[in-house]
């Protein structure tokens, strides 16, 4: 049963060595070699940078050097209905990688990418600020997209909501 170890040289290709997942105890990324059942390691710079190898040589996956911090208030958000918050176009592509979002009443909260929703959450009286962390899965954005956060509150009465949308 299992897989035979990597055998060297032949498995081991300009350094790029051929291995098995890491024990929990690793720390170390993996990658799928498509087409088989190996893996390969994914290195780091020393700041963090994803380093892939190519067929022409290295490439850097680097963060955005400008980041976005987008905040915003609307002060009367009627109950029963879904009410934008927060409504930006971009001007350059960015990930999101982080919403919070609370006020002085449980909320739901979408995020949306030109009237797609691709994130959210909730806020209830044991956790009264929603945030949610998209750093393991980035929602991508390009130039010209419109990001638009709304909330929706069933309180009865007009409420105070306020979002910090973040990216890179």
């Amino acid at each position: 049963m299992g897989q035979s170890w990597p055998q060297f040289p032949s498995d081991v290709q300009g350094g790029d060595e051929a291995t098995f997942s890491p024990a929990k105890s690793q720390s170390s990324l993996l990658a799928a070699q498509r087409g088989t059942q190996k893996t390969r390691r994914i290195e780091t710079d020393a700041d963090g940078n994803v380093l892939v190898n190519v067929a022409m040589g290295t490439v850097t996956i680097a963060p955005s050097g400008t980041g976005v911090n987008i905040f915003a208030t609307n002060s009367a958000v009627p109950t029963g209905v879904e009410t934008t918050v927060l409504s930006y176009t971009t001007v350059f592509p960015f990930h999101i990688s982080r919403l919070v979002g609370w006020g002085n009443v449980d909320a739901e909260f979408l995020v949306k990418v030109n009237g797609v929703i691709v994130g959210g959450g909730m806020t209830s009286p044991s956790e009264r600020t929603l945030d949610m962390d998209y750093d393991v899965a980035p929602i991508p954005t390009n130039t010209g997209d419109v990001v638009t956060v709304t909330a929706r509150q069933d309180s009865g009465f007009t409420r105070r909501i306020r979002v910090n949308l973040l990216g890179e």
